[in-house]
């Protein structure tokens, strides 16, 4: 196989939905897949220096490439992981697994203790430990004289997912292109790059209004959403199409389907068509008031620059096209690849910190207990906020109880349910050239759904964001600009 590619095809099967998919790669570790879904396509793979994610919608976030797996690797799983000489396995004895005579063996891969179950009789793969996910190989077929796992069932602790190959076609050396696709970009009105919208500020929030199909409905603009979602009701009341299944990380973790709409408008503006993911959003009560019938997030902003204006309750979508800046605020670099929004910042004196940039949360900040925990000196106590003494309704001088400036327990409300955190304050954000002091900031108690530590320590919230000026959120040149 030294001078040639591959490219296989079959079906992925995962909560119910059957996506067929086609598979590439070659000797020089690149690799492309696509999955045909409802709704569209979702395509991901590498080229010689970047990996890159394309979503239904068109968006595509690109990152340096960390590492290739070889075509072996791709094709056969852990039979090719054998192969590595740069991983010793050590032999565990002969055991039953599924009623299935197995040798078990032990080795690490990457930075992961797994386990291999090799069948007594084929010496093949059946089964793999790794990583919190169980993955067996109950079948394997012979394709140009390799015996490849056709059916793999992947299980960890919130899916399970079947992926059977049905063709492997062997192909010459520099025939398959692995180059990332274009982003693609929203439709500005003729002749206009740059349109502004005026929107309602319920708790510093982004409230639009836009059509889905030329029939009104209010939206959250939310930048802590790494994809655009509508409430199941709205989507029946709409009758929009829904197909397969989808899972989002709310306050807890939310179940529904994929609804197609033709077309989404913000202002003038089209995205077309727009799948969203219809799921019953279950919005706190402090703003289920206004109507809003869906959150827009990562498939909206990908298209456009988004300039926020909070004073002025206006946000501005720039083409990305035509838009540069010369201004003097201040260019933080924003990292999309999870298509969340993730800024480096200092915290207290000199304490540094990634946030997510969310603008769907009113809170100034949200972190996670174990940053609390590993930063208290950037907390500021009771006493740093109480004045010394306080005045009695004769005039007196009292001494003052500072419990009223740091709250009990309480809960944070977000999409499906109400998390329980600690309310504290931080005593300064640092983002760049510019601070905020005196921060509320709540404390993550119980992590679930949306609010569990992953690549950053917390989020970065309204109340913060609502001190600046102008806010503009550039996905495609990867920066966040703050003037004030």
């Amino acid at each position: 196989m030294r001078s040639e590619s591959a490219t296989w095809t079959g079906i992925v099967v995962q909560n119910g939905t059957d996506q067929p998919f086609t598979e590439s790669a070659d000797v020089e570790g690149r690799w492309r897949a696509t999955y045909t879904l409802p709704f569209g396509q979702r395509s991901e793979g590498n080229d010689d220096s970047k990996e890159w994610i394309q979503d239904i919608n068109g968006n595509v976030v690109v990152r340096p490439l960390e590492h290739k797996r070889s075509l072996l690797t791709r094709m056969l799983g852990f039979n090719g992981t054998l192969l590595d000489p740069d991983i010793s396995w050590y032999l565990d004895g002969p055991l039953t697994v599924d009623g299935r005579s197995v040798i078990r063996i032990h080795g690490k891969v990457a930075t992961y203790d797994t386990v291999v179950y090799l069948d007594a009789h084929t010496t093949l793969v059946y089964g793999v430990e790794i990583a919190g996910r169980s993955v067996r190989y109950p079948q394997y077929q012979n394709f140009n004289g390799l015996n490849v796992p056709s059916k793999a069932i992947e299980t960890d602790e919130n899916r399970t997912i079947t992926r059977t190959i049905t063709s492997v076609t062997m192909q010459p050396f520099g025939k398959l292109d692995f180059r990332p696709p274009a982003q693609r970009r929203a439709e500005f009105p003729k002749g206009q790059s740059d349109i502004a919208v005026d929107v309602e500020e319920p708790h510093s929030l982004i409230v639009l209004n836009a059509k889905v199909n030329g029939t009104p409905v209010k939206f959250l603009l939310d930048s802590g959403s790494s994809a655009s979602l509508i409430d199941a009701d709205e989507a029946r009341l709409l009758k929009l199409p829904t197909a397969g299944s989808t899972r989002v990380a709310g306050a807890t973790i939310l179940t529904g389907t994929e609804a197609k709409a033709d077309a989404l408008e913000i202002g003038g503006v089209r995205f077309a068509p727009f799948v969203f993911e219809a799921v019953p959003l279950g919005l706190p009560a402090s703003i289920k008031g206004y109507g809003i019938g869906g959150i827009l997030g990562y498939d909206v902003l990908a298209q456009v620059v988004t300039r926020i204006d909070y004073g002025g309750s206006r946000i501005r979508l720039i083409s990305p096209d035509s838009f540069s800046y010369s201004g003097t605020g201040q260019v933080l670099s924003l990292d999309p690849w999870s298509r969340l929004p993730h800024v480096a910042t200092t915290v207290g004196d000199a304490d540094a910190a990634t946030f997510t940039v969310d603008t769907g949360s009113d809170s100034g900040l949200i972190v996670y207990q174990e940053f609390a925990d590993a930063h208290q000196r950037d907390f500021m106590r009771p006493g740093d906020l109480a004045p010394d003494t306080a005045i009695d309704k004769h005039g007196n001088p009292i001494p003052n109880d500072p419990a009223p400036y740091f709250g009990d327990f309480t809960q944070a409300s977000g999409a499906g349910g109400a998390i329980r955190v600690k309310t504290a304050v931080v005593s300064r954000l640092s983002l760049g050239k510019f601070s905020v002091d005196r921060v509320f900031t709540e404390i993550v108690l119980e992590p679930s759904g949306a609010f569990t530590p992953t690549a950053t320590d917390g989020l970065l919230g309204a109340a913060v964001l609502s001190k600046f000026g102008a806010v503009f959120l550039d996905y495609s040149g990867e920066r966040l600009i703050l003037e004030r």
